[in-house]
């Protein structure tokens, strides 16, 4: 806990490794820039040398672990990845700070996230919980989102760029930006089914949804 690193994932930052971490707490860490606790990217430590060019698979696993009040100075309060796949599962967010996604950021992968409860984490600009940035898929199943905030965008998620964004029994509760007081969609497709939108807030418009240049967006059972 209490841990800094001037430039990306304040207690733990992998390089071209699997990552599997289990039964952690992280509290009170910052970055600079990536990942207030954790980082994650299938490329190199900057400057050092690459034997084989192919890019190196470098998933990243999160189980049951609870990440407190961590912050990064642009992406991901809690957690970022560059160019992994990630599945967190069974794990808490509470109060954690970023420029974007305040709890987790994500670039370019497929990402899973399930089971997990996201609470009172804030962005600047998008994604009070989660911004995804890519051109893959952000899978969400069984995650409850609780008065998360982000000052434009995405009060609890924002999808950005990317293929799909699929949202499975989950639940926004109390969440808040200027747009989409719960989900922002910007050039992605997304499916939504068995998914509660309560007491949403958005100061411009789209309570729940901010929709913008998507290519569908399909709702099923929700309320």
């Amino acid at each position: 806990a209490g841990l800094e690193l001037n430039n990306k994932g304040g207690a733990v930052a992998a390089f071209e490794s699997p990552l599997h971490i289990e039964a952690c707490v992280f509290r009170e860490n910052y970055a600079f820039i990536q990942g207030g606790a954790v980082f994650s990217t299938a490329y190199p430590w900057p400057g050092a040398p690459r034997v084989d060019e192919a890019q190196v698979p470098a998933d990243l696993v999160i189980i049951g672990c609870t990440f407190v009040d961590n912050w990064s100075g642009d992406e991901g309060g809690a957690v970022a990845t560059s160019d992994t796949q990630a599945r967190i599962v069974d794990s808490v967010f509470l109060g954690n700070r970023a420029v974007m996604g305040g709890a987790l950021g994500f670039l370019n992968g497929s990402h899973q996230v399930l089971r997990c409860r996201f609470e009172k984490n804030r962005a600047r600009l998008a994604g009070g919980a989660v911004i995804y940035t890519g051109q893959e898929d952000l899978y969400l199943e069984e995650v409850e989102f609780r008065e998360n905030e982000a000052e434009d965008r995405g009060g609890a998620v924002g999808m950005r760029s990317g293929n799909l964004l699929s949202l499975l029994r989950c639940w926004f509760l109390d969440n808040r930006a200027i747009r989409g007081g719960a989900v922002e969609v910007y050039r992605a497709r997304m499916e939504a089914d068995y998914v509660l939108w309560y007491r949403q807030s958005a100061s411009d418009r789209g309570g729940g949804l901010f929709v913008e240049e998507s290519p569908g967006v399909a709702l099923s059972h929700c309320s």
